[in-house]
């Protein structure tokens, strides 16, 4: 025991010196308890760390809480609070071997004192929102401030503890449920937890728990993700639950921890709330422990008279024998374990075997018989003998009486003597999910497993026997449930409908077959009972009406409205032409008499094409010629027409075709009927003023425009009033209109001369010279020719629909041209007179030769061409002023030739 002790007071140093700047509140709780008249005792009690600063610490023992108390109309008062006479007691879950070394007796294990304050205040009458609310305020001396160690909410040690508790006294006095365990703020990690407050109300109350948010003056606090007021602790995965039935939490704690956990309770009477209160505890988990707690779990196969319906939750129904069973608490270090209980239900019973030994036993047990259906809770609180601090927990045991499950019946639709009702059974009581069963005679027929409340089916008239059970509960209910046979018969008689009759027709009497074993009813329109079905009269043309229905069993169907049409009989007539051509379409009208609605059978013998319904009118084609019958008959209301029946001639059309040529201007085509003629046939042409031999006839004809472009050539042939009619676009491409550029003119023998023409009429044109014979071409590409003797030249000018046209050219006066002259001086100065020196030729010459020499006998200039001229230079260079000499031979192209020596002189 000496090294457990040493190893928990390592701990509990090292958890205390991370603690050290808490203030000195581990927890508290407000609640309010009903004297009399509007007279109430208001509480608060807080647990005192006595770790604390003991300035802080012992100013508990003089604190004057105060509370704000407000109702429906706003603030009523704020009442100050005095502790209790034996407040200050310590609470401390420690051994009491030890408890002169906890901290409120100065030693340095953990110390916790219980301080109880109270009040009697007077209310000033019925609200449904009194509320009392502890602000952290505790007089002049201090306040009740949270942790700043806290781990699971922001900024915790800058807020006070706020508590409230509600009231809602208009149904009656109430008092706020008792906490019966006490607080036990230290946990270990990686050990399973248990923690409960042990509500326990005093009204009998129905309660209701839930984990809620820590408030601060203005809301509530802000807690640290992932922590939240219904996750405040670091826990292992999963291992985190809370049970709002009867407030019982567990946990294993993942980490060293401070944490904030409030609890709120709710109070309803009647379905109605009329109170919460609430708890607020700091968690505080240590990294290593020495003790863990004893835990007891209801012994499940121990349960006799009732069922388990979850951890430490067994249910009872109501009206039932007693219910028992036994909880087998157990220690993990092998402690010795004592069981204390608060909250029995009234007339149960708990006796323990064993206890304050390491293996006690609990045994429960209750009648249940007049119990009301509700929920009714207990607390085990188990504490060990640990030693330095003992381990305690208290768990909640829960009965649940449950009633009977029940139903009630709805009828959504009725059979109408025919089919299965539309039924919704409304269930309830008892506990979701359940059963329902319906059979007859033993056999069950349908069956459900309801978890809704609602079950809605299609069920057969009949007496059933139905079973109701709460799903894994004993609470069976047994009851008939009848369907019986009603409502609307679904099925009218079967019957013609309309009846239909020409007028003068003979009647007979309407019939209107019932179902097997139905009976029929006829009545008139003013919906009066008719002894039998009625004869229809038809003397009159006109709409009859008159209702029938029928009754099977219980059931009578809804009336139907049956028709007799009395009719005048239609007159089938129509207009049509006595012929047509086979390219023509008939124009057929309706010109007989019928009323609407009615319906119209023609007959078209074969015809091509029909477009039009009903009455019409009607465009009929036939493509073949011949006499053709067209019929008619017209049914209104079944009443049927005589059959009319008309003829009508199609003659056969002549075909106009024609083939035709696109020709050049001024040139004919050829236009020429393309078919067979008949005999008979007439023939009208028209060529878009184009001249022919006849505009009459079978053809063909020679055609020919004065002008180019496009034709609309037109034929129609007619035979026997038929005729036909067609037309082509015949082009007429222009010629082209080609000029020579060359003018006739007197020329020496042998002349060079450029041919040159120019034309319109095409965008594309070529051109064709004759004769070929006598036509060069320069290497740059010009045309040219030398005349040697009179000549004409013509030009054929080729557009690019090959039309063509022509121009002449001729040179008649050919001069036998050849003379030479040889001038004495020239002037190279750079005025353009006079600048250069040659021989001067008049004729074409066959060749020339022009040499000239200086002074020295120096070959200075030579040349082939007359057309070369000296410009008194050599090499580049000009030459000087005097006196120059050349040897000149030529011969003209007539044969004249000449020789010849000179002297040139070269002035500057």
């Amino acid at each position: 025991m000496r090294n457990k002790v040493a190893i928990f007071l390592l701990a509990v140093l090292f958890s205390f010196s991370i603690t050290a700047s808490a203030t000195h509140i581990y927890g508290g709780e407000l609640l309010y308890q009903y004297l009399s008249g509007n007279s109430y005792k208001i509480s608060l009690t807080l647990y005192g760390d006595c770790s604390a600063n003991p300035t802080t610490f012992n100013q508990l023992y003089s604190a004057t809480p105060s509370i704000d108390i407000s109702n429906d109309a706003g603030h009523y008062q704020t009442t100050t609070l005095a502790l209790e006479s034996n407040g200050g007691y310590e609470v401390t879950p420690i051994c009491s071997s030890e408890i002169s070394n906890s901290a409120c007796n100065g030693g340095i294990l953990p110390g916790i004192k219980k301080f109880v304050y109270n009040a009697t205040v007077q209310l000033n009458g019925s609200f449904a929102n009194w509320k009392f609310v502890f602000a952290g305020g505790l007089g002049t001396q201090t306040s009740a401030g949270r942790s700043s160690n806290i781990t699971n909410i922001v900024n915790g040690g800058n807020s006070l503890m706020y508590l409230e508790a509600t009231l809602n006294n208009t149904t009656g006095a109430n008092s706020s449920p008792q906490y019966t365990s006490l607080p036990t703020p230290f946990y270990c990690i990686n050990t399973a937890e248990q923690y409960n407050q042990g509500a326990v109300d005093p009204n009998n109350d129905s309660l209701s728990f839930s984990l809620t948010p820590a408030l601060v003056a203005n809301g509530t606090v802000t807690y640290i993700a992932p922590y939240s007021a219904t996750q405040p602790l670091a826990t292992t995965p999963g291992s985190f639950s809370f049970n709002g039935i009867n407030g019982q939490m567990s946990f294993t704690p993942s980490q060293q921890q401070d944490a904030l956990v409030v609890n709120k309770v709710f109070e309803y009477k009647n379905g109605v709330l009329v109170g919460t209160s609430m708890r607020e505890m700091t968690f505080i988990v240590f990294a290593t422990c020495n003790n863990h707690p004893p835990v007891g779990n209801v012994n499940s196969s121990s349960i006799s008279g009732g069922v388990p319906l979850g951890n430490n939750i067994v249910g009872v129904c109501q009206g039932g024998t007693t219910v028992s069973f036994n909880i087998q608490p157990t220690d993990p270090d092998g402690d010795t374990i004592n069981m204390s209980w608060t909250g029995v239900p009234p007339g149960a019973t708990v006796t323990a075997q064993n206890n304050n030994t390491p293996a006690p036993t609990l045994n429960f047990s209750w009648n249940t018989a007049g119990v009301p259906v509700g929920i009714y809770n207990f607390f085990v609180t188990y504490k060990d003998n640990g030693c330095p601090l003992s381990s305690q927990q208290t768990l909640a045991y829960t009965l649940q009486v449950v009633n009977h499950p029940d139903y009630t019946m709805q009828i959504l639709a009725p059979t109408g003597c025919a089919h299965p009702a539309y039924v919704k059974l409304n269930v309830t009581d008892g506990l979701l999910p359940r059963t329902v069963t319906l059979s007859q005679n033993g056999n069950t027929v349908k069956s459900y497993v309801d978890s809704t409340g609602t079950i809605i089916d299609s069920i057969a008239a009949g007496t059933y026997t139905i079973v109701l059970n709460s799903l894994n509960m004993p609470c069976a209910t047994v009851k008939t449930l009848t369907i019986a046979d009603s409502g609307i018969y679904p099925y009218s008689p079967e019957m013609t409908n309309p009846v239909y009759y020409c007028k003068n027709d003979t009647p007979v009497m309407l019939v209107a077959t019932p179902a097997p074993g139905a009976t029929v009813h006829w009545y008139d329109m003013n919906d009066n009972a008719l002894s039998a079905a009625p004869v229809p009269s038809t003397a009159t043309p006109g709409i009859f009406s008159w209702l029938v229905n029928q009754t099977y069993n219980v059931c009578e169907s809804i009336k139907d409205t049956v028709q007799v049409y009395v009719t005048e009989k239609p007159i089938a007539d129509f207009s049509m032409p006595p012929f047509i051509c086979t390219v023509d379409t008939a124009l057929v009208t309706f010109t007989g008499s019928a009323g609407a609605p009615a319906l119209y059978y023609w007959t078209w013998d074969n015809a091509d094409s029909i477009i039009g319904s009903g009455a019409g009118p009607f465009n009929v084609h036939w493509d073949t010629a011949g006499v053709k019958t067209v019929s008619l008959q017209v049914i209104e209301n079944q009443c049927p027409s005589l059959v009319k029946m008309e003829t009508i001639t199609v003659k056969a059309t002549p075909k106009a075709m024609f083939t035709y040529q696109n020709v050049c201007l001024y040139d004919s085509s050829l236009i020429q009927f393309d078919t067979t003629a008949f005999t008979g046939s007439q023939f009208l042409w028209n060529y878009d003023g184009g001249t022919s031999d006849a505009t009459t006839g079978v053809g063909p004809h020679l055609v020919h425009w004065p002008t180019s472009g496009t034709k609309n050539v037109w034929l129609q042939v007619s035979l026997d009033g038929c005729s036909d009619s067609t037309s082509h676009l015949v082009t007429v491409w222009p010629q082209p209109q080609v000029s020579i550029l060359n003018k006739p003119e007197t020329l020496c023998y042998g002349d060079k001369i450029y041919l040159q023409a120019q034309a319109t009429g095409g965008s594309e044109i070529k051109y064709q010279w004759e004769p070929a014979i006598n036509l060069s071409y320069d290497p740059d590409g010009a045309l040219y020719t030398r005349v040697l003797v009179p000549t004409a030249y013509s030009v054929v000018a080729t557009n690019e629909y090959n039309c063509i046209g022509t121009d002449t050219l001729r040179y008649t006066d050919i001069q036998p041209c050849c003379n030479f002259m040889y001038p004495d001086a020239f002037t190279p100065n750079g005025d353009n007179r006079n600048d250069r020196f040659h021989v001067l030729t008049y004729g074409n010459d066959l060749w020339y030769e022009l040499d000239i020499y200086n002074r020295w006998g120096q070959k200075i200039f030579t040349s082939s061409n007359q057309y070369d001229e000296w410009d008194g230079t050599q090499n580049g260079k000009p030459c000087e002023m005097g006196v120059y000499y050349y040897y000149f031979k030529g011969k003209c192209m007539t044969g004249h030739e000449e020789e010849h020596k000179g002297e040139v002189t070269l002035i500057r």
